[in-house]
C-alpha cells in the first residue's frame, strides 16, 4: 500500500492512497475542521453533513490524474522514469510535487517548501536546452526529472 500526502495551497488536505492498483482519497479530519476547508474538485466535495467519504479509484483518479502531462510529454516523461503510464500513483509519487496549480502531492510527512526556487541559466545553455527540447522536455536537473512549469508546456522564460 502506497500513501501521498495532498496538499491545497501548502495546506494539508488529506491523502491519496494507493492499493491493489486502486487509488482512493479522502480529506483529513483537521481540514475538514478548519475554517475554510475548500473541495479539491466538483467531484470530490465536502460532505455538508460531517461525514468524511472515502472517494473511491474512479473520482480519485478522474482528478488527481489530469494534474499530470497528457499526450508526448507523458510518454517521454514515462519512457525516462521506466513507469508505465496507466501507474498514476507512481507517477505522481515521482511528480507530485511538481504538479500544476496548487495542489501538490508529498510523500507522507515531507512538508511542502514553500519558497520555490529556480536556477539561473546563460545564454549557451538555453541553446543546448532548445535543441534539446523533443527529447528532453523538462529542464530535468541533478536531481531528475522536473517538469519545468505548470502543466509542462513546451516553453521557457527568459
Amino acid at each position: 500500500m502506497g500513501l501521498l500526502d495532498v496538499y491545497l495551497n501548502q495546506q494539508l488536505v488529506g491523502q491519496l492512497v494507493h492499493d491493489k492498483r486502486a487509488q482512493s482519497f479522502s480529506y483529513g479530519p483537521e481540514y475538514l475542521k478548519s475554517t475554510t476547508p475548500l473541495p479539491l474538485s466538483r467531484h470530490l466535495p465536502l460532505d455538508s453533513t460531517g461525514e468524511n467519504p472515502v472517494f473511491t479509484d474512479a473520482a480519485a483518479r478522474a482528478f488527481f490524474e489530469n494534474l499530470l502531462p497528457e499526450g508526448d510529454v507523458r510518454a517521454q516523461l514515462v519512457r525516462r522514469l521506466g513507469i508505465s503510464k496507466e501507474n498514476i500513483f507512481a507517477l505522481l509519487n515521482e511528480l507530485g510535487g511538481d504538479c500544476a496549480g496548487a495542489v501538490l502531492l508529498l510523500p507522507v510527512g515531507k512538508n511542502p517548501d514553500g519558497a520555490g526556487n529556480y536556477r539561473p541559466i546563460s545564454e549557451a545553455e538555453l541553446a543546448v536546452e532548445l535543441v534539446n527540447l523533443p527529447t528532453h522536455p523538462f529542464l530535468a536537473d541533478d536531481k531528475g526529472v522536473r517538469l519545468s512549469l505548470a502543466g509542462a508546456q513546451r516553453f521557457t522564460v527568459l
